[in-house]
């Protein structure tokens, strides 16, 4: 209600339907005005065709659902997007772990066969790897009497009992930070001083012999197999590098491993059989025998000694 004086004005708007002449329906919308002026009531009343706003209200409420409609179905689509992403996401976190353990088991096998040294610049990207060490000592191990046990034992128990021996040794060889290199049937390389250099790698084989000495003693008593040990050793330069490219192996040659072979097979059983070489470097840490000079094959006369003990339980290394 509007006042302005002594006029009150009453403005009431309400839809309707209304019938053309031809007979159909249509909205209107109808203005009734009610002005009151000093008593006397009049009315008015204003009708207006709105069946275009109709339409356009239509349009709108339809536009608007549509709307609506197209984001839900937008916002269903990018739920299901993102739960098949975390799905996807969640597959190649999975991979990845499984990845990471496949490339640990690569990891470690290839360690196994390899120096870590080496391992790491095959990684990097190197294809020949060969160098020159001068300052390394050797050692063979040759199970004496396994050939004739082998020959009379199950071939099961055969690999078990060369597995326990060797086992204990690549136990010792990591405890005394020396590399094995190979087996050759019942023999056993190893080597200190490569592929990464170090003044002690005479020492360092020097306790591996040991060890590897009295574990021998104990193996043959808890495994009841009538085996013993030769072993030798000698000191000097040698070649090692990586040989193949489908089955990796590093390997060392030179007449440093030469005359260690020559040790080994010139040497007896239970003792470790060693080159004066080897001696001049571990003569002020250990006793030694001297078995004096003898012929050796490919050589010729060489003095040679047996290890025997430690002087000092601080060498241990």
């Amino acid at each position: 209600m509007l006042t302005t004086g002594q006029s009150r004005i009453l403005n009431q708007r309400i839809e309707i339907t209304a019938l053309h002449k031809d007979g159909h329906e249509f909205p209107v919308e109808l203005t009734v005005i009610k002005l009151v002026n000093e008593g006397v009531i009049r009315f008015s009343a204003f009708v207006r065709d709105i069946t275009e706003r109709k339409r356009a209200e239509e349009l709108t409420r339809n536009y608007q659902q549509s709307l609506e409609q197209d984001v839900h179905e937008r916002t269903k689509q990018l739920e299901q997007k993102t739960a098949e992403l975390e799905r996807e996401q969640q597959e190649l976190f999975i991979a990845n772990q499984q990845l990471d353990v496949e490339r640990e088991k690569s990891e470690h096998l290839l360690l196994s066969i390899i120096p870590k040294d080496i391992a790491r610049r095959l990684q990097a990207g190197e294809q020949t790897i060969a160098e020159r060490y001068d300052n390394a000592t050797v050692l063979f191990a040759d199970l004496v009497g396994f050939t004739e046990y082998s020959s009379q034992k199950d071939p099961i128990e055969v690999v078990d009992v060369l597995n326990s021996i060797f086992s204990a040794f690549d136990y010792f060889s990591e405890l005394h930070n020396v590399e094995k290199i190979k087996t050759i049937g019942d023999s056993y390389m190893i080597v200190s001083g490569i592929p990464t250099p170090t003044p002690h790698h005479a020492i360092e084989i020097a306790n591996m012999a040991l060890e590897i000495l009295s574990t021998m003693a104990l193996l043959r008593q808890s495994l009841s197999a009538n085996i013993d040990i030769r072993i030798g050793i000698h000191s000097g330069a040698v070649v090692g590098g990586i040989i193949g490219t489908k089955k990796l192996v590093f390997d060392i040659w030179g007449d440093t491993v030469n005359t260690a072979s020559r040790m080994e097979s010139h040497g007896l059983p239970g003792k470790i059989h060693c080159s004066e070489a080897f001696y001049l470097l571990t003569k002020e840490h250990y006793t030694f025998e001297k078995r004096g000079t003898i012929s050796i094959k490919s050589k010729g006369a060489m003095t040679t000694y047996f290890l025997q003990a430690r002087k000092d339980d601080r060498f241990i290394m």
